[in-house]
């Protein structure tokens, strides 16, 4: 035993030698802790050197939370994931669309019932069901128990049986489509091509951490989870259906509140510095956050933080966010080696009660500003505000059939192309935005100039959307204008007269449904697009008449 004994502790390296980062050790794959860290033997070359260290993480003290509550927060419901340390999203959704049955009978006809399109939302008199995956894996309908604040008669649209056929005719050469943005100043978010430089990567699985933080006057409850859970993942299904699979969210939770030091005051960000990330109270709150986090969060490979707050506070009320181009995220470093890219601590506002507000929808809109989309329009609704996540995050959250081109989330083999001057008479059938299933065109573009082009998409309502009385399902065709960038009407709608504004299931604004349904027909400027069937997919008609 003695000479064992002997032997394990003869090498210096592992023994009382303190180590120091660079020196030369012997034995590749020793480890020695040393003031609060784990350093690690490695081969470097054809010598062994110990590393530079890695901060050795400790558990977050264990204090008592405030009793469980009710969320106060409205929840969208969804597909719930077992608790665990790191949550994997849902493979792509098979989104073929399927016309909505229409049942007479009042009674829960579709509950349990087999269904085909993941997402895919369904409004009879009974109430409102998603399709949705079963513990089994299989897609079944189930009834949404969230109150609609939509009020009068549900509206359902004609449905046609429409199989997907080739274009009429052949598509140019998708280049001729990207229009290029003018008057673009450097480093602004972009509306159009070239594409935007993203600010951190945007395709392949990447890490996400869910960090509760509370303080010592305003605990945190035990089950943060069950409001924390739902949002994660529609967070994660939103990003692999909208991305086509190409980029998926990992999430790592730290189970354990993390107690700020001092008192919530100290946090408190009055209204005078709600303008943005700029504000130093704002960024004075992620500096003190992220470093009490980080003695106890392993952030190895993490791209995203998204802090929670305790439900019920009232600290934050409109919400901290910041990405990779501010000084204090970009130059913060965790024991870990990681550079966080982008970061958020939601507020009063995502909790607001029976407001069909979230985390998910502001965390994604959030994201794709550092992928360099430009927000659509200002503070001041318009027509197509809530048709576009980069517009509102309340309303259809839909990330459009555009920015998805511009950003590389839409194939170009998907992108049909074609000079309004080349064009006669075409028929297109549209694969919806939320069918990653089918192959084939979801996206028209049209160029009418060298900066504007007509575009045309199909919509589907997902479980992703806030509803209206009218079902908004059918062809969206709008305007893109290269003239205008961050924080303008890049998009102007051009949509069938007529039609009064309706309220969202959430707190969005008002608006009109601006879609084309079978048998609709708008013109723009010569060109006339007429929906002639709906369906699985939509049907349409482009002719030129001047």
């Amino acid at each position: 035993m003695a000479a064992l004994l002997l032997l394990a502790t003869s090498d210096p390296s592992i023994a009382s030698t303190p180590p120091k980062a660079g020196a030369v050790c012997t034995k590749a794959g020793a480890t020695k802790n040393f003031q609060g860290k784990r350093f690690t033997c490695i081969k470097d070359g054809k010598s062994l050197k110990w590393s530079k260290g890695v901060v050795i993480k400790v558990a977050a003290p264990e204090i008592s939370p405030s009793p469980s509550t009710t969320p106060t927060q409205a929840v969208t419901p969804g597909p719930t994931p077992t608790p665990a340390t790191s949550i994997i999203p849902n493979p792509t959704p098979n989104s073929t669309s399927t016309p909505t049955p229409n049942p007479t009978s009042p009674v829960d006809e579709l509950s349990g019932k087999a269904c085909n399109t993941e997402n895919q939302i369904s409004r009879i008199p009974s109430g409102e069901y998603w399709c949705l995956k079963d513990n089994n894996g299989i897609l079944r309908w189930s009834r949404n128990s969230t109150p609609s604040k939509s009020s009068g008669t549900m509206f359902k649209q004609k449905v046609s049986d429409v199989s997907y056929r080739q274009p009429s005719q052949p598509s140019q050469d998708v280049n001729q489509c990207k229009i290029v943005q003018i008057n673009h100043q450097q480093g602004e978010l972009k509306s159009g091509f070239p594409s935007p430089i993203p600010s951190y990567k945007s395709a392949g699985t990447v890490k996400w951490a869910l960090v509760p933080i509370d303080f010592s006057d305003v605990p945190g409850e035990s089950n943060f989870m069950d409001r924390a859970r739902p949002e994660m993942q529609f967070a994660s299904d939103w990003a692999d259906l909208s991305s086509e699979g190409k980029f998926k969210i990992e999430w790592q939770v730290y189970e354990k509140w993390v107690r700020l030091p001092g008192v919530s005051s100290e946090y408190y960000i009055p209204p005078e510095s709600n303008g943005g990330f700029i504000a130093p109270a704002q960024q004075n709150f992620w500096q003190r956050a992220i470093v009490e986090a980080d003695k106890y969060v392993d952030f190895t490979g993490v791209q995203a933080v998204q802090f929670i707050l305790p439900a019920g506070q009232q600290v934050v009320r409109y919400g901290i966010k910041g990405n990779n181009w501010y000084d204090v995220v970009k130059n913060y470093t965790t024991g870990e080696g990681t550079k966080i890219d982008l970061f958020s601590v939601p507020s009063t506002h995502n909790d607001e009660p029976n407001s069909g507000r979230n985390y998910w929808s502001w965390w994604m809109y959030h994201f794709m500003g550092g992928l360099g989309v430009a927000k659509y329009g200002g503070n001041t609704a318009t027509e197509l505000h809530t048709y576009l996540i980069q517009g509102s995050t309340e309303g259809a959250r839909e990330l459009g059939g555009w920015l998805r081109f511009l950003v590389g989330w839409m194939p170009e083999s998907r992108v049909y192309c074609r000079q309004a001057s080349n064009l006669t008479s075409l028929d297109l059938t549209l694969i919806p935005l939320s069918d990653n299933k089918t192959q084939g065109i979801k996206l028209a573009v049209i160029p009418i100039s060298e900066t504007k082009a007509l575009i045309l998409e199909s919509r589907r309502e997902t479980k992703f959307s806030c509803t209206t009385p009218t079902e908004r399902n059918g062809v969206l065709a709008y305007v893109y204008d290269a003239g205008l960038g961050h924080m303008g009407e890049y998009f102007k709608a051009v949509s069938p007269s007529g039609r009064a504004d309706e309220s969202y299931s959430c707190y969005a604004s008002q608006s009109r449904d601006l879609l084309l349904h079978e048998g609709d027909r708008i013109t723009y400027q010569g060109i006339t697009v007429e929906l002639l069937a709906h369906g699985n997919f939509d049907q349409i008609r482009l002719t030129r008449t001047s």
